[in-house]
């Protein structure tokens, strides 16, 4: 992690009064990373879990502290609780409660040096999982186009992960129409 300095806030990811992880939150010139560490001591089927990074874009008028610190607790709150390792690109829709839906895409920590996206901590290698918030339509895409289309729309710019007040601007396309 000392390629994003050092950390302005860590604070601790528990489930009722069990330290489940420490969710660390980097600054840097527009962006913010979180990063969490200590999903590794939850055994999954005998492997250890990954860990997760989140990034936003801090000139959003949406990004707070507070939204960040919350989405973490809920992407770390899925990946805890999922029945087993899965491998990314992973698509997930649910519901926290009756009022809460979020829609992630867990990936290969995209846009980060090879030395972020795997590091050693201890004894062992772990590998950064990035997850990010989809929109409905975003989901729906990558449901009918694949994700391959969605890393295109992405990587041309017309899609920033980064941006919570982002619009979605996809739409399945009819028969013969373009995207």
């Amino acid at each position: 992690m000392s390629e994003w300095g050092a950390p302005s806030l860590r604070t601790k990811f528990r489930f009722r009064e069990t330290e489940l992880a420490e969710i660390y939150l980097f600054p840097g010139p527009g962006i913010v990373r979180l990063c969490s560490l200590g999903c590794f001591r939850i055994e999954k089927g005998g492997a250890p879990a990954n860990e997760i990074l989140c990034v936003f874009d801090t000139s959003d008028a949406k990004y707070s502290e507070e939204f960040a610190i919350s989405f973490m607790a809920d992407c770390l709150q899925y990946f805890l609780n999922a029945a087993d390792d899965f491998d990314v690109p992973h698509l997930v829709s649910f519901n926290f409660d009756e009022n809460r839906r979020r829609i992630l895409l867990f990936d290969e920590a995209r846009g980060e040096a090879d030395v972020v996206s795997s590091f050693k901590f201890g004894d062992g290698l772990f590998k950064l999982l990035w997850a990010s918030e989809l929109r409905i339509e975003e989901m729906e895409f990558i449901q009918t186009k694949g994700m391959d289309a969605f890393d295109e729309r992405v990587d041309s710019g017309a899609v920033d992960l980064i941006r919570i007040s982002r619009k979605s601007n996809f739409r399945i396309s009819q028969k013969g129409e373009k995207d």
